[in-house]
C-alpha cells in the first residue's frame, strides 16, 4: 500500500490513517460534457499550437472511465 507516501506528509502514524482509511472516499466523477469541452479547447489549443485541432473521434479516447472506476472501487 501507499502508506510511507501518506504518513510522511501528514505526519500521522500509519495506525492512525488505518483506522480512519474506512471512513475515507473519493468524490470524483467525470462531467456529462467532458467531450464537448474538451474538443471545444481542442480548437482554442491547436490554434495557439499552430496545428489541426483534432477531431471528436480522436478525443474521445482521451476519457478514459476505467480509471475513475477503479478509485471508487
Amino acid at each position: 500500500m501507499a502508506w510511507p507516501l501518506l504518513t510522511g506528509p501528514t505526519g500521522a502514524a500509519q495506525g492512525d490513517l488505518v483506522k480512519s482509511w474506512n471512513y475515507e472516499r473519493f468524490a470524483g466523477s467525470l462531467a456529462s460534457d467532458l467531450l464537448d469541452v474538451l474538443e471545444e479547447e481542442e480548437g482554442w489549443r491547436a490554434k495557439l499550437d499552430g496545428r489541426a485541432a483534432r477531431t471528436r473521434a480522436e478525443l474521445s479516447p482521451l476519457i478514459d472511465p476505467s480509471v475513475l472506476s477503479e478509485a471508487l472501487m
